[in-house]
């Protein structure tokens, strides 16, 4: 089965705290491997879920959206801030 790479590929300028938050987040799991696709969405479902339970501020909770580009990649996106890629790794030399 494929393993799927994860990379955050986007980051822009942020405009508040919830933002920078979500950002420091998504950097710990930047360029991680994993087994399967499902466990990958799983992470990156959770480590944003982590970034906003740990805000309390009164910001506006920006979404967690997804866009399925092609057979081999997937793409999660917060408010055109952060873009989250997701890759079938094609060769696997890890074996």
């Amino acid at each position: 089965m494929a393993k799927q790479f994860i990379r955050v590929a986007k980051t822009n300028a942020s405009k508040n705290k919830v933002q920078l938050l979500i950002i420091k987040h998504f950097l710990l799991i930047d360029k991680t491997l994993y087994c399967n696709l499902n466990e990958a969405v799983n992470m990156v479902k959770q480590i944003f879920e982590s970034a906003l339970k740990e805000y309390t501020g009164n910001a506006k909770i920006p979404e967690l959206k997804r866009f399925d580009t092609d057979k081999n990649t997937l793409v999660y996106f917060v408010e055109d801030l952060i873009y989250i890629d997701i890759h079938t790794v094609l060769n696997d030399f890890t074996q």
